[in-house]
């Protein structure tokens, strides 16, 4: 609780202290010329579809270099989402994650509140029908030049879905300037768990001096750690992760650049990362252990992306075209003895039970956008296009004490379709060369189509049709003061939105028990002030922005107490407001301190309603603390006239977070207790060799980033699944750029 997070900072009281004195982003490389980003030290984003200078953005943004995450063994959003102010993950076993900017969530069975983009094109569903709120593509940095996080809604350039923030995964462009490429090998091992393994490459081959390809692949496996006492089976969470990406760009003429590319991630898990906990998170069967039914539990996502981009410079205007198509596949087994298996002794005779999710989603988009520059007027017009096909199945089947299967209980197939039709503007008024406004609006409208088919012995036969329809407009003021060319504070109103949908009735008669046929959009009002600057010689450089977000309409989901059903509302108002700070300092050549820090308030403003959760006003939203942290030094030292010596550490301190809210007075809240964890990374570097040694986590903390009931009916007794972020891990990689 709070005394163990204290606690927990009194402990690392000298690393606290050198947090305190130091703050940053960290460092992004540009999609300019590597030129351009060495010569100015800039750090070049496209945050807001155009490249600039990220001190020069009005609005918070965070930006990560992929090379960096490599290097210290960052591989998955859960290794470094606490290094980003305002970004909060909640992440099951079974791997599913739910993202959450600055406490805009009320957790994962409601429409996705953070939008996901590659390469500026819209990845995975826009619904929680497609479960668009809980699959991500979770890139490997082999795949990235950087992972850009946007805080605050962004409903004007980038639509619905992200009514909290939004994560722009942007990867490394083929370039003709020369070739390039670069092999990495690792070996590492996790506390109480398995020998993990990694390869990486990557190479850029110009063709000629029009035409270049860059290619990249990836293989990881990662050691597992948790035990299934049932079957005596150790490290049962091992997980493989593969996957590449190509890309050509070719100029054929002056004017005109085409880009093509490709790209796939597949992970599969051999079983359930989840420790067997109560609902205080503290372990039932010992630490790092889980009872489950043999072979019940295992995944597998694969994540598909065709893209094409053609740009065209006319002079006065640059027209831009964003095709792609994206597929989505997702199937998890999940052990659900403790739901189901009641259910299933009394149909089939057996106690155990598992839950299989079979999920595929299909996405075309299409966004056409042209924008010009002036000394006046800046100025961009656009309009978007999305169709969506999602096929869902869920099955619950019957399984003996050995895991054999004794048949099918249920399968609710549910087909659905979301189209959308969005037109897009922005203007930027240049009154003198220091003041500029920006204005800027979205109108959006999109139409959804549900099928539900029921069948097996716990539903018999039954079909449902549902549709929903809904449109809006967002908007956001931007007034811009640049005192200096290396100082610039800036104020923003922005809006966002999150689309509604057709209500998962479950029986053809619910809407006479009150269920609404659909659910209506949520909004998110964010007022923000902000300021960004540098020293002229970068020694210092710092982000600070003040924020307050209101958030009505909120979407929640329910089950209604008097027959069980599971549906989703419009419910009350909530609030989110807080300070988020980065400050870089880099006092000689070879040292960098690095900080952030974020204060955050998110709560309620009112009661929720019967039936939708026992939440009042001035309760915590879900999984957001209110402070988080993290600190990063970095030492080079210069050993010859070609070697290199580094050396490095990174602390992250996250503070207690609140589950999601209980259905009534008995079902308990789960709490996730604070921790810091500490990160050391030292080796060396010669003639474009460098061999790393690392160490997360070091001090093996049990950090709660998600916790599952391992019931339908949530009490004081009732055992929970809890995920912990990955325990102590070391290891070493050596790599050859050339």
């Amino acid at each position: 609780m709070k005394q163990d997070f204290i606690a927990q900072l009194r402990k690392n009281g000298s690393l606290v202290a050198a947090c305190i004195l130091c703050t940053s982003t960290a460092h992004a490389q540009s999609n300019a010329s590597p030129t351009e980003s060495e010569a100015t030290g800039d750090i070049i984003v496209t945050a807001q579809k155009k490249s600039e200078r990220l001190r020069d953005v009005p609005l918070a943004v965070s930006a990560i270099l992929g090379d960096v995450l490599a290097e210290r063994n960052q591989v998955r959003l859960q290794d470094y989402f606490a290094t980003v102010p305002g970004l909060n993950i909640s992440a099951q076993g079974n791997g599913q994650v739910n993202v959450a900017v600055r406490g805009i969530t009320t957790g994962q069975t409601t429409n996705p509140a953070v939008g996901i983009v590659i390469d500026d094109v819209p990845f995975g569903s826009s619904s929680v029908l497609g479960y668009g709120s809980r699959i991500i593509p979770d890139l490997d940095p082999a795949t990235l030049d950087r992972v850009e996080v946007l805080r605050g809604p962004q409903g004007t350039l980038y639509g619905a879905s992200s009514i909290g923030g939004l994560i722009k995964f942007v990867t490394k462009d083929p370039s003709t300037a020369g070739g390039e490429g670069r092999v990495e090998g690792g070996i590492n091992s996790v506390a109480h768990g398995a020998m993990g393994f990694s390869g990486r490459g990557s190479i850029n081959v110009p063709l000629g001096t029009t035409l270049a390809v860059r290619a990249s692949g990836f293989y990881r496996r990662d050691g597992g750690y948790v035990d299934n006492l049932t079957t005596g089976q150790k490290d049962v969470n091992r997980t493989d992760t593969y996957g590449g990406h190509i890309a050509l760009l070719w100029r054929p003429v002056d004017p005109l650049t085409i880009k093509l590319a490709a790209l796939l991630q597949n992970v599969e898990g051999d079983g359930s990362g989840d420790t067997d906990t109560d609902y205080r998170t503290q372990p039932l069967f010992g630490d790092l252990t889980q009872r489950r039914v043999p072979g019940a539990d295992h995944y597998d996502f694969r994540s598909r992306l065709y893209s094409a981009t053609l740009s065209y410079d006319f002079g006065a205007a640059t027209l831009t075209s964003l095709s792609s198509l994206g597929t989505s596949d997702y199937r998890a087994s999940v052990e659900s003895t403790s739901r189901y298996g009641d259910l299933a002794d009394s149909v089939s005779g057996v106690p155990g039970a598992a839950l299989v999710n079979d999920f595929h989603t299909r996405k075309f988009s299409q966004e056409v956008r042209l924008a010009g520059e002036g000394a006046v007027l800046d100025w961009l017009v656009g309009g978007f296009y999305t169709d969506e096909k999602t096929d869902a199945d869920q099955k619950i089947f019957a399984l003996a004490a050995t895991g054999a299967n004794r048949g099918l209980l249920l399968e609710a197939l549910f087909p659905s379709t979301f189209r959308e039709y969005a037109g897009f503007a922005a203007l930027t008024v240049k009154l003198g060369e220091r003041f500029d406004i920006q204005f800027g609006g979205r109108y959006g409208s999109n139409r959804q189509v549900y099928t539900e088919i029921g069948s097996g012995p716990l539903a018999g036969d039954y079909r449902l049709d549902q549709t929903s329809k809904d449109s809006k407009f967002t908007y956001q003021v931007t007034p811009r003061l640049r005192l200096n060319p290396n100082l610039m504070i800036y104020g923003r109103l922005a809006t966002g939105y999150r689309v509604g949908g057709p209500n998962p009735l479950s029986t053809a008669d619910a809407t006479s028990a009150g269920v609404p046929k659909e659910f209506g959009p949520d909004t998110t009002t964010n007022y923000e002030l902000g300021v960004k600057g540098s020293l002229p010689d970068r020694s210092v450089s710092f982000d600070v922005s003040v924020y307050r977000i209101d958030w009505k309409n909120i979407q929640l989901a329910l089950t209604n107490p008097t027959n069980g059903f599971f549906y989703f509302i419009n419910g009350p108002q909530a609030k989110s407001q807080g300070v988020e700070a980065s400050v870089t300092l880099a006092p000689a050549k070879g040292t960098s301190f690095v900080l952030n820090a974020a204060y955050n308030d998110a709560r309620l403003t009112r009661d929720l309603p019967t039936g939708s959760g026992y939440g009042f006003a001035g309760d915590r939203l879900p999984f957001s603390g209110d402070l988080s942290a993290s600190a990063a030094f970095d030492q080079d030292f210069t050993l010859g006239a070609d070697t290199t010596a580094f050396l490095g550490g990174t602390v992250t301190l996250v503070d207690d977070r609140k589950g999601e809210f209980g259905a009534n007075a008995a079902a308990p809240r789960v709490e996730y207790p604070g921790y810091a964890t500490l990160d050391l990374r030292t080796g060396v570097k010669y003639e474009g060799w460098s061999l790393t040694a690392f160490a997360t986590n070091l001090t093996d903390q049990r950090g709660v980033v998600g916790a599952t009931a391992n019931a339908r009916r949530v009490t004081v007794t009732t055992s929970f699944g809890v995920n912990y972020i990955r325990p102590r891990t070391v290891g070493l990689s050596i790599a050859k750029t050339f």
